[in-house]
């Protein structure tokens, strides 16, 4: 089936085949979660939520989005490209996140991103760099918020909560090791393979990598990684604030330390966006601390407001952008 057109660029991977399998899944798997933990008290415990703290979370979400394009907008700005404006920078990060979310191995979000950046003025080579180090500063916050989760979960309380710990780290040290051998030492490469692609990508990374930090400002780059934690701590909120919506505690701690590991174990995933994986993690890390008649409400609301309320909104930016191949254009910037 034809894919999705975007100015005449071809979006790898999204089809509506793959579009409508992609939702069908996640659909399937909230219901799962949802069937699971159904009771008769789930009906009683619905009517005691507390709306205001949706409000409250919907207000989070917004920081986290915004401190987002704000730390895409102000590393843009680092290598004097200014005409990236604070809107463009949350639009081109939100699509780039619904792409991950329906598109198998998230492979079509940069190459999308990197066009979008394009129409705004910035080179396709500056482009890639500039969300290359968005990539990196992201990955470096989580690692370093990891070592403080880790302390704060163990031991774990059971064997499934380790072994979802230990997938997580397991993600997040093959990609440190792969940063770092980029960086260091992308020659060590060549010793393991001989695809002359993978070696080619990690030269390419290095360079990008030394040649931002040689040319870039690093004011904004601070900035950059102040806005990083911003962001990241409003994420980790959400866990607190939805418990507390549906008038179960959690300590912050806590909040913290799950949402930290199960953003390290969703840093690669198989499926679009890590649809399953996610609900499955968050299922099991908050099973102790969510009573059971509310733990699937809890899993599908903490998956719309950490993922999916951000793909939507992704969706939405995209549909400006596109022209479906029916030859239906949807209305440009």
């Amino acid at each position: 089936m034809p894919p999705f057109i975007i100015h005449k660029m071809r979006i790898p991977g999204l089809t509506p085949r793959n579009l409508r399998i992609s939702i069908s899944f996640i659909v399937l798997v909230a219901l799962v979660i949802f069937l699971i933990t159904f009771s008769k008290d789930t009906l009683i415990a619905l009517r005691k939520i507390n709306p205001v703290y949706f409000i409250l979370l919907f207000m989070v979400w917004v920081v986290y989005a915004v401190f987002d394009g704000l730390k895409l907008k102000f590393l843009a700005l680092s290598v004097g490209e200014e005409n990236l404006d604070l809107f463009s920078a949350i639009k081109t990060i939100q699509i780039g996140i619904f792409l991950a979310a329906v598109v198998p191995f998230q492979v079509a979000g940069l190459p999308v991103q990197i066009y979008i950046l394009s129409r705004r003025g910035i080179s396709p080579g500056k482009g890639a760099a500039i969300l290359t180090m968005r990539g990196i500063v992201t990955y470096g916050v989580i690692v370093l918020a990891m070592v403080f989760a880790l302390k704060n979960m163990w031991p774990p309380e059971s064997n499934i909560i380790r072994g979802v710990i230990g997938y997580a780290v397991f993600v997040v040290a093959v990609v440190l090791v792969v940063y770092v051998v980029a960086i260091l030492s992308p020659g060590i490469i060549s010793k393991f393979t001989k695809n002359e692609k993978i070696i080619k990508e990690f030269k390419i990374l290095r360079e990008t990598f030394l040649t931002f930090v040689k040319t870039s400002r690093k004011k904004e780059l601070l900035l950059v990684l102040i806005f990083t934690v911003i962001s990241f701590s409003a994420l980790t909120t959400i866990p607190y604030l939805l418990a507390m919506a549906l008038n179960n505690t959690i300590p912050y701690s806590n909040s913290f330390a799950f949402q930290t590991i199960l953003q390290g174990s969703l840093v690669f995933t198989p499926t679009p966006g890590g649809s399953g994986i996610a609900e499955t993690a968050a299922y099991f890390l908050f099973r102790n601390s969510i009573r059971k008649e509310i733990l699937g409400i809890f899993v599908i609301l903490w998956r719309f407001f950490t993922a999916y309320l951000t793909a939507i909104a992704g969706g939405i930016f995209l549909l400006r952008e596109v022209n479906v191949y029916e030859n239906r254009e949807i209305s440009q910037d």
